[in-house]
């Protein structure tokens, strides 16, 4: 788990990225990753406008990328393919 404040050292500027490694140790085994992030409020008289945009991009040891909130709909499972999520704050994958 991180949790990292956006006033202290390593919080995310505009443009910028966070990695972070994890090993899995057998392929038979699931690896779920979940982002959440706290958005600041939007201007008023704004119904819906998220501010920030953080994605979640999970990229497997042959190269493909799963994005964010990205899921087979016959498996429930994250896909390749489909678009980063600009909606939401909380991503999965």
């Amino acid at each position: 788990m991180k949790d990292i404040r956006n006033t202290a050292a390593g919080a995310l500027a505009t443009g910028g990225t966070s990695t972070t490694t994890f090993k899995v140790n057998s392929a038979s085994q699931s690896l779920r990753v979940t982002m959440a992030f706290t958005d600041a409020p939007a201007t008023v008289p704004t119904s819906f406008a998220p501010v920030n945009n953080i994605d979640l991009r999970l990229i497997d040891p042959t190269g493909n990328v799963y994005l964010g909130n990205v899921f087979s709909t016959a498996t429930g499972f994250s896909q390749t393919g489909g678009a980063a999520d600009a909606i939401n704050s909380i991503e999965h994958a």
